[in-house]
């Protein structure tokens, strides 16, 4: 990059720190009265706010990867594109990184450095999650020299740096954080300013921990005596229970608005489609009492005459266009049908897309645990082979995803039309586990590893990029139906295994571009982790 460039995105990671110090943290920047690090503590917060979704990042998510993993189909093209989200998300890492250099010289500063380590080993947390985020959309990226260009010239154009050796190095910093996470009174802490997971170092660690689990199982097929012994120690260690989703909370963060999730669906067309349809419902009445997954109606509505219609996920030239606009904010304080415009099939939820105030940007819950621990004891990864736990992993990872589903409607405040009175019963969570659809396979390890898989991919459905994740990483084993290459859009979808470069990097940091991409910087490039 040219240094004229270089000095304004350093000018720009500034003001993103102060920035971040405000918006949506208001209670996290109040001045503390008691003792802590509270020179440290607003750019820790700084770097917190910068965890959260961008727009362009979630329109992505709605108008390509919910299609490209199935969770939903869009009908027709749309007008945004992930160049752009690529471009937010690598100014959003390298100014935060940045950020991150700067706070880690202001720990180094302080006299006392064996009191720092529960700043240390946090900051470390959200530095690989953030880390190991970007290198799964884009690859290699400028890791060990990004972010210094205060060091002087020789870092204004920096080599991007192997995906392997990253993941590597972000799993050793998560396990020296989980180590240096443990309870110490002595420990100074960031008092006011973390309400992130309140300070809470357990709980930091568990999300540490939980992660490890997450990445070494990504990892498997590609280097699996490392992701063994990563796993046999993480399930040796606490991993987030039942209730401790991780995330970020509205409800959690005082003045925290996600307003990005309401645009973002803005211009969406998007759809409940057959594959998630088949796995919801027992047949196609359009009244709705073939469902049997109780987070249909959730997840979805019926269409603007009550019908529950879901989109042919590999329709052909003369599949019909819905013209409805089921999020249309007029709906919270007009006509709910008529200001939905004529829906001629199931929409996603119109609260779950419009909902800023307490529904969370969810990070990793508890069900992916169970599901990730379902694998594992299936297929014996790490640990010994064991059907029986898998099968308890299972269901234990069904419930909880059920439980978060109904946990954010209940919680929202502007929910009206169509809330649940409250968590599903006893009857419907045993209709569920018992269809045969959802009953563990024991018998059949194969169908029970593609059961696994297709639970998991329903409990990420808040998450379309670790669907996404999940669908590359197991070889396109999760739900899938025949994609139609008449169809561009359809056909691009099939094709994105990432996010390419922002076109300043081919631009101002050419050789090192080149490097890395040989001169083609291609979205069907898998990740280095994909079998």
């Amino acid at each position: 990059m040219n240094i004229q460039r270089k000095i304004y995105i350093a000018f720009l990671a500034l003001t993103v720190t102060a920035m971040g110090c405000r918006k949506g943290f208001e209670e996290m920047n109040k001045p503390w009265k008691e003792s802590g690090t509270t020179d440290i503590g607003p750019s820790f917060n700084a770097v917190v706010r910068s965890m959260l979704l961008g727009w362009q990042e979630q329109a992505t998510f709605t108008s390509f990867i919910y299609a490209s993993t199935q969770q939903g189909i869009i009908l027709g093209e749309t007008g945004y594109h992930p160049e752009e989200a690529g471009k937010e998300l690598w100014f959003n890492y390298f100014s935060t990184i940045a950020d991150v250099r700067l706070l880690e010289k202001m720990i180094d500063a302080k006299p006392d450095q064996s009191k720092m380590k529960h700043i240390r080993a946090m900051l470390k947390v959200l530095v690989a999650y953030k880390t190991l985020r970007m290198v799964d959309y884009f690859g290699s990226i400028p890791y060990f020299e990004g972010g210094r260009s205060a060091e002087g010239p020789g870092k204004y154009r920096v080599k991007y740096d192997d995906p392997k050796v990253i993941y590597d190095t972000c799993l050793a910093d998560l396990k020296w954080a989980i180590t240096n996470l443990a309870p110490d009174p002595s420990q100074e802490t960031l008092a006011a300013y973390e309400t992130f997971l309140n300070g809470d170092v357990a709980k930091w660690a568990k999300f540490a921990n939980s992660l490890r689990l997450r990445y070494a199982v990504r990892m498997y097929e590609v280097n699996k005596a490392e992701a063994d012994k990563i796993i046999a120690d993480a399930l040796q260690l606490p991993l987030i229970a039942d209730g401790e989703d991780i995330g970020m909370w509205p409800l959690k963060i005082s003045g925290l608005l996600l307003d990005g999730r309401t645009w973002s669906f803005g211009d969406s067309r998007l759809r409940l489609g057959t594959t998630m349809w088949k796995l919801m419902s027992d047949n196609n009445n359009e009244d709705g009492t073939g469902i049997f997954d109780p987070r249909c109606v959730v997840f979805f509505e019926p269409n603007t005459a009550g019908k529950w219609k879901a989109y042919p996920q590999n329709p052909d030239a003369t599949a019909p266009g819905d013209g409805g606009t089921p999020y249309n904010g007029l709906r919270e304080t007009g006509d709910w049908l008529k200001d939905k415009g004529v829906t001629n099939f199931s929409s996603f939820n119109f609260y779950i897309t419009r909902d800023n105030n307490t529904i969370p940007e969810l990070m990793i819950t508890a069900d992916e645990v169970h599901f990730t621990k379902a694998e594992i004891y299936l297929r014996g990864m790490g640990v010994g082979k064991n059907v029986a736990l898998a099968g308890q992993e299972y269901e234990k990872g069904i419930r909880a995803a059920v439980s978060l589903a109904y946990q954010q409607a209940l919680n929202s405040t502007i929910w009206k039309v169509n809330k649940p009175a409250g968590q599903p019963s006893v009857a419907q969570m045993n209709k569920l586990l018992t269809n045969t659809k959802v009953a563990f396979k024991a018998g059949d390890e194969a169908a029970a590893l593609k059961q696994i898989y297709a639970q998991q991919w329903i409990g990420n459905f808040r998450q379309p990029e670790e669907a996404w994740a999940l669908q590359k990483r197991t070889n396109y084993a999760t739900p899938m139906e025949t994609v139609n290459a008449q169809l561009y859009a359809t056909t691009r979808y099939g094709k994105m295994r990432r996010l390419t470069y922002p076109t300043d990097e081919q631009n101002y940091n050419h050789a090192n571009w080149e490097a890395a991409t040989g001169g083609t910087d291609s979205e069907t490039k898998n990740p280095w982790w994909m079998k």
